[in-house]
């Protein structure tokens, strides 16, 4: 029968031609919700990339400014109470050398606060040029266990605060041996090897004798703090170098001549700044 003028089967042919099959557009539906769930997934991992990425930066951000407790605290202390306790240690210090310079022993104690107002006060004031470039601010924590040393740092458009860990004891009279580690900008590790530069160049400077050693992996510097005899022959000897809390406390002797003879040395000493405390006290009394 003919369909809009024309023969059944032409129609039915040409409309075949123009209409897709069933099959064909249900593969074009599931190839379009396919590339919809690509770009989904495509989106997803993008955000999550971008998350994690922004996460590391901010931890690297956090991680590079981060200050220590004791450093924050140092900081706040007023300018008068900064005087004060450098004005303190000058004393102390004045002290001592004053009786280095007599026969027998002496003995002094420098407290944290003592030295840390020495920093913000003396040492900017009068030595400006001793700390390296870029150096700011440098404060100290002194516990049983070590030092820790902390500055700003600011070079360009880096603005840290660094820090080293410290641990202080007597290797033998006037040696001492000073183990350096946990050296970080913010809360990140950093080389230490501009730092042991920087400790010879110091020690250099100074007079002093440096040696180096290792312990565990860790640079040990042997510190000769005076030769054992002047050409007037007095013997100047450090015999104690004790980490308190807050605190460092410092005690030897002075002889003239031949009295005593040279420094002598127990060979079971164990290092003050290590050991339990009952064995400090009886190797005081």
């Amino acid at each position: 029968m003919p369909c809009c003028g024309l023969p059944a089967e032409e129609f039915a042919l040409t409309h075949e031609r123009r209409l897709p099959s069933i099959p064909m557009y249900g593969l074009f539906i599931s190839s379009a919700a396919e590339v919809r769930m690509k770009l989904r997934i495509a989106v997803g991992a993008a955000c999550l990339v971008a998350l994690v990425a922004g996460g590391f930066l901010a931890w690297g951000y956090w991680a590079a400014t981060r200050v220590p407790h004791f450093y924050r605290e140092s900081l706040k202390l007023h300018p008068e109470a900064q005087q004060v306790a450098s004005d303190q240690l000058l004393e102390t210090a004045t002290a001592l050398a004053s009786n280095v310079r007599k026969e027998g022993r002496w003995q002094a104690l420098f407290t944290s606060e003592q030295i840390n107002g020495w920093l913000a006060v003396d040492l900017a004031r009068n030595f400006p040029d001793t700390l390296p470039p870029g150096v700011v601010d440098p404060r100290v924590q002194i516990r049983p266990e070590g030092v820790t040393v902390a500055c700003r740092y600011l070079h360009g458009a880096v603005a840290t605060v660094m820090s080293l860990d410290a641990e202080i004891y007597m290797q033998e009279p006037n040696v001492l041996s000073v183990r350096l580690h946990n050296a970080r900008a913010g809360a990140i590790p950093v080389p230490m090897g501009e730092i042991l530069d920087g400790v010879q160049q110091a020690a250099t400077e100074a007079e002093f004798q440096l040696t180096w050693q290792q312990a565990e992996g860790d640079p040990v510097a042997l510190v000769r703090v005076h030769p054992p005899r002047d050409d007037e022959d007095t013997l100047y000897v450090l015999e104690t170098l004790e980490l308190r809390d807050g605190a460092l406390y410092v005690a030897g002797r002075t002889t003239r001549g031949n009295s005593e003879g040279s420094p002598t040395w127990d060979p079971g000493f164990k290092p003050v700044a290590l050991a339990p405390s009952g064995e400090k006290e009886n190797r005081q009394r």
